[in-house]
């Protein structure tokens, strides 16, 4: 669980830098290919360790995995 939050907490701050950078609302969603990739904010999407699924949410939300006991 704690890798799993480390991840959303770097998904989250991935999403905040893209917001200011590119002028979004927190209402505004980021594709992964906006976040993920060599020259961009995270080099490679990370995954839950529990085989868990990412959800990005908006800028205003946390990302979110379906793994019960992993939330932020």
């Amino acid at each position: 669980a704690k890798v799993c939050v480390k991840n959303l907490s770097a998904i989250d701050a991935a999403k905040h830098m893209w917001g200011v950078e590119n002028a979004k609302v927190s209402s505004d969603t980021p594709a992964d290919s906006d976040l993920f990739g060599e020259s961009l904010y995270i080099r490679q999407k990370p995954s839950c360790p529990s085989g868990g699924t990412y959800t990005m949410n908006t800028i205003g939300e946390h990302a979110s995995c379906n793994v019960s006991d992993h939330e932020l």
